[in-house]
C-alpha cells in the first residue's frame, strides 16, 4: 500500500541524512529519487529503478564519459587580470544616497498595492519610486496614482504598451538616484531591503548588488527560498562570467540593484528584443563592467502566480522553448552592446551557458527527441554540470539524476517528472531547512 511505502521512505530518508563520508551525497539523493518513483505507475517505476540501480554496459560507458569532467578545474580569474571590458568608474556615495525604485507595471492591479506598500514601509527613508504603467487596461494605474497623491516620493508615468524593457527604460530615464533598484509590480520588498542594499554598496566597491528571494504563491504563502543553497558570488567575476557564456549567480528582477554609473551602461535596454528578460540583460552586462556584491538573505518576496513571464511552478514544453529562445536573445543583445563599448573585446558564447544547455535538453526531452540524441546531449550536459563552479554538489546531482532518468520515461510523463526534481516546491524548502539545521549546505 502506498501509505506503507511512504512510511518506509521517511524512515529511509532519516537514516540517509545521518550518513557521512564519501558516500554522503549518494545517500542524500536516493530518498528524493525513491520518493519521485512513488508518483509513477508501478511498471514505469520499476523500469526507472532498474536503470538507476542495476549494473549495465550503459552505466559503465556513462561513468567513463563523465569521469574526465570531474577533474576539470572551474574557470578562475587570474590574479591581477585586467578586465577585458571597460571598467565603470564609480564615484564615492554620499552618506545617505538616494535610491530610485523602478517599477514597470502592466495589469497588476491585484498586486501593485502590496508592492508599493512594501516600499513605503522601508526602514531606509531616502528613496523615490518611479512607477511606469505600460498601458494597463485594469485599475492598476489608479492604484499607482493613489500613492502619488499621498506621498511625494512616488511618481507615476503612464505610457502606451511597449513591453517591460520600454517601461524600465522610461523609469530609468526619470530616475534621480545614486542607486537604482528594480521591483516587479507583483513582488514585495521586505522592510529592511533598501537599508541593507545601501549598506552593501557603501561597504564595497560593487556596481551591482543581488540578494536571495523568498518565493511565494499568488496568495502570498511561502513556497521556497531562492537560491536553495549558497551560490552567490562577490567581486570581479567578469572573466568567469565570460567563460560561462554570461551566466553568473543573479536572480529575478526584484533582487537586483545597480549604481547609477552602471545603469548608464546597461540602459537603455533594447526594446524590440527584450519585451521579456530585460532584467537578465541588465545583470549579464553589469557583471562584465563592474564588481558584484551579494546578500545571502531573502529581502523580497518573488511571487509565482501563473501570469509571470519567467516564474512558474511547473516545467512544460512551452516554457523550455521560451527559455531556449530567451538565452539566444540575451546573448545576442549583450554582444551587440559589448561591440559598442569594447569593439575589440571578446563576446559571449551561448553554448557555454549552462542555463541554455539545460533548457535545450528539457526542450528535447519534452519534444520526444530520439533517445540516442537525448543520451548524447545529456552526456554533454553532465560534463558541463560537473565542471560548473556555481552549482553545489546537491544541485548537480539533482540535475543529472532527474534529467537522465527522464530519458527512460514516456515523453508525456517527462514534464511532471522533471518538475518534481527541478522546479520550486515547499518540500524542497523543508528539506533545505532540515539540512541547514544539521549544519550542512
Amino acid at each position: 500500500p502506498r501509505y506503507r511505502l511512504v512510511g518506509r521512505l521517511i524512515s529511509f530518508a532519516r537514516a540517509a541524512l545521518r550518513c557521512s563520508g564519501a558516500d554522503r551525497l549518494r545517500w542524500r539523493i536516493k530518498p528524493r529519487l525513491l520518493g519521485a518513483v512513488l508518483l509513477l505507475p508501478r511498471p514505469a517505476g520499476i523500469r526507472l529503478l532498474e536503470t538507476v540501480y542495476l549494473p549495465s554496459a550503459w552505466r559503465r560507458t556513462l561513468t567513463t564519459r563523465l569521469l574526465p569532467a570531474r577533474s576539470a578545474p572551474p574557470p578562475q580569474d587570474a590574479a591581477g587580470l585586467a578586465p577585458r571590458f571597460p571598467r565603470v568608474e564609480l564615484a564615492p556615495l554620499p552618506a545617505d544616497p538616494l535610491v530610485s525604485v523602478l517599477v514597470a507595471n502592466y495589469n497588476y492591479e491585484r498586486y501593485l498595492g502590496p508592492a508599493l506598500d512594501g516600499v513605503a514601509a522601508q526602514t531606509y527613508p531616502h528613496f523615490e519610486v518611479v512607477v511606469v504603467d505600460d498601458g494597463s487596461t485594469d485599475g492598476s494605474l489608479e492604484v499607482a496614482r493613489s500613492f502619488e497623491r499621498r506621498d511625494p516620493r512616488f511618481r507615476v508615468i503612464a505610457k502606451d504598451n511597449g513591453g517591460v524593457a520600454s517601461a524600465l527604460n522610461r523609469a530609468a530615464a526619470a530616475a534621480r538616484g545614486h542607486i537604482l533598484c528594480i521591483l516587479d509590480a507583483d513582488d514585495v520588498f521586505h522592510p529592511t531591503k533598501l537599508e541593507k542594499v545601501v549598506r552593501a554598496f557603501t561597504s564595497t566597491d560593487a556596481g551591482i548588488v543581488v540578494h536571495a528571494l523568498r518565493i511565494v504563491d499568488g496568495d502570498g504563502r511561502p513556497v521556497q527560498r531562492k537560491p536553495s543553497g549558497r551560490y552567490f558570488e562577490h567581486g570581479w567575476i567578469g572573466e568567469r562570467a565570460l567563460q560561462r557564456g554570461g551566466r553568473w549567480a543573479f536572480l529575478e528582477a526584484s533582487s537586483v540593484s545597480v549604481r547609477a554609473e552602471v545603469a548608464a551602461i546597461t540602459f537603455p535596454i533594447p526594446e524590440d528584443s527584450f519585451r521579456s528578460w530585460a532584467d537578465a540583460y541588465v545583470c549579464t552586462l553589469a557583471a562584465l563592467v563592474a564588481p558584484v556584491a551579494s546578500i545571502d538573505e531573502a529581502l523580497a518576496d518573488y511571487r509565482i502566480h501563473g501570469n509571470n513571464v519567467t516564474g512558474s511552478d511547473r516545467l512544460s514544453p512551452e516554457r523550455a522553448a521560451r527559455a531556449v529562445a530567451g538565452f539566444v536573445r540575451l546573448t545576442d543583445g549583450v554582444n551587440q552592446r559589448l561591440a559598442e563599448i569594447a569593439p575589440d573585446g571578446p563576446r559571449l558564447d551561448v553554448e557555454r551557458n549552462l542555463g541554455y544547455l539545460e533548457s535545450r535538453l528539457l526542450q528535447d526531452l519534452f519534444d520526444a527527441t530520439s533517445r540516442g540524441t537525448l543520451v548524447r546531449r545529456w552526456l554533454g550536459y553532465c560534463r558541463c554540470v560537473l565542471a560548473d563552479d556555481i552549482y553545489g554538489s546537491e544541485r548537480k546531482l539533482l540535475s543529472i539524476a532527474f534529467t537522465g532518468s527522464a530519458i527512460v520515461l514516456p515523453a508525456h510523463m517527462r514534464p511532471a517528472w522533471t518538475t518534481a526534481g527541478l522546479a520550486h516546491s515547499r518540500t524542497k524548502e523543508r528539506l533545505r531547512r532540515a539540512l541547514k539545521g544539521r549544519g550542512r549546505r
